[in-house]
């Protein structure tokens, strides 16, 4: 990750690295840290620290039927408040949203 270094040293921003289905090897964050990656973010992957888990990800669990209890237990990272955000926010969602009538 020389390029991230060299990039660090130019001036550059804060990078937040982004990924879905992150696997990474035994030292692969501390070395994207010590390059100046300032966040590191993956969702749909195995059980890591850069895990977040995606809106649709928990509104789809609760419209299969489970509870926030049973959501929270098997995830412990989310909490009733994050609940509530995903929910609000695919509500925002829909109220947002347009809809116009084709004809033919």
């Amino acid at each position: 990750m020389p390029q991230f270094a060299a990039r660090n040293q130019a001036g550059a921003a804060a990078r937040v690295g982004v990924g879905t289905h992150g696997v990474f090897s035994a030292n692969a964050i501390a070395e994207m840290r010590a390059a100046g990656i300032a966040e590191i973010v993956t969702c749909n992957t195995i059980p890591h620290e850069t895990n977040r888990i995606a809106v649709e990800f928990v509104v789809d669990l609760l419209a299969q039927g489970w509870s926030e209890r049973q959501i929270i237990e098997n995830y412990p990272g989310l909490t009733h408040e994050d609940i509530l955000a995903c929910l609000n926010y695919a509500s925002e969602m829909i109220k947002s949203e347009k809809v116009y009538p084709v004809h033919p």
